[in-house]
């Protein structure tokens, strides 16, 4: 039984307004098919897996898919966070979690549009991808850039120059992003940091270290690089981790380690009025071992943590700490 679905009129003062047809999502993450044991593939479904635990997908996609590519992305949503049921099980809201890995039909789950999109589709399946940043970026600007679900990723960063005693006119207003990347070439292979100290080095500022295990990254390029801070904080950070081909491991990427602390406060970072609230929860990852990709991830307001490799998906206990020296996609959840 499908659960039931809403049409919902967003405020005509909201960016995007596009009639909204909601639904009830389901309360377990659903394992993706690859069975080819693509590459490519597995980063896709990492990927989806990740955006799809995210809470309010389910309340911000349009009745009326605008393009191609976002009638197919909301189709595939609906199918994976509402449609597909348990064998044996009623429909019963609130009902117990039901054991994880329930797998997708491989006939039910056509990603081809987002390769394309990712100019991923004449990639071999066996084939280092050394761009991962590709689809995500593909998936933000060709596809839920239309959709109001993406306001939640917008951020903007502006530059704060010294005091300075002569006037000058007042900087253009920023463009809102929705992906921070972050390259981590100049990093040796067998360095340590982590994501504040990360943070810190894209806005040109000094980090301080208040992580067991982080190494100091380095000198940034120029001492006379203007500080910037955030005039306005996404309620999702999604923060894309560059990582090059591995010089030691061809068959793998960039290796340092980099630290996700499970809590992070922007306020620092931030101007006055950036939001509200500047305190963040780790909410998932996406990493790579030898080019295979799998996400780590909450789902929704859980605090309960799955693990998620392609058609196997279970719970995992991150621990109090978490480190990776594959980790190319960071995801954090603002706490309102």
């Amino acid at each position: 039984m499908v659960p039931p679905r809403i049409f919902v009129l967003p405020p005509e003062d909201d960016p995007v307004h596009d009639p909204c047809l909601t639904y009830a999502p389901n309360d377990f993450i659903v394992a993706l098919p690859n069975p080819s044991s693509s590459h490519p593939l597995s980063l896709l479904n990492s990927t989806l897996q990740c955006v799809l635990a995210l809470p309010q997908l389910n309340e911000s996609l349009p009745a009326i898919p605008s393009s191609p590519a976002l009638a197919s992305f909301v189709a595939l949503a609906r199918l994976l966070q509402s449609e597909i049921v348990p064998p044996g099980m009623e429909w019963e809201r609130g009902a117990p979690l039901p054991s994880p890995g329930i797998l997708a039909p491989e006939s039910a789950v056509d990603l081809s549009w987002w390769l394309e999109l990712s100019g991923l589709d004449s990639t071999p399946s066996n084939a280092l991808v050394d761009a991962p940043a590709a689809p995500i970026v593909a998936l933000f600007d060709h596809v839920l850039s239309k959709t109001r679900f993406a306001n939640l990723f917008h951020s903007e960063i502006v530059s704060q120059p010294a005091p300075s005693a002569t006037p000058t006119p007042p900087p253009s207003p920023p463009s809102p992003s929705t992906l921070i990347s972050i390259s981590l070439a100049t990093f040796s292979e067998s360095a340590k940091t982590d994501i504040p100290a990360l943070i810190a080095r894209h806005l040109n500022v000094s980090p301080s270290f208040f992580f067991f295990g982080s190494a100091p990254p380095p000198p940034l390029k120029s001492n006379s690089l203007t500080p910037s801070k955030f005039s306005r904080l996404p309620a999702h950070l999604l923060i894309h981790l560059d990582r090059p081909q591995s010089v030691t491991t061809p068959t793998t990427l960039h290796k340092t380690q980099v630290e996700l602390p499970l809590e992070l406060d922007l306020s620092f970072h931030s101007l006055p009025n950036a939001a509200r609230k500047t305190f963040y929860r780790l909410h998932g990852f996406v990493t790579q071992t030898n080019g295979h990709f799998l996400s780590y991830t909450r789902l929704r307001a859980s605090r309960t943590w799955f693990k998620c490799d392609d058609g196997s998906v279970g719970r995992f206990d991150v621990g109090v700490r978490v480190a990776s020296r594959g980790v190319v996609l960071v995801v954090y959840m603002r706490e309102e």
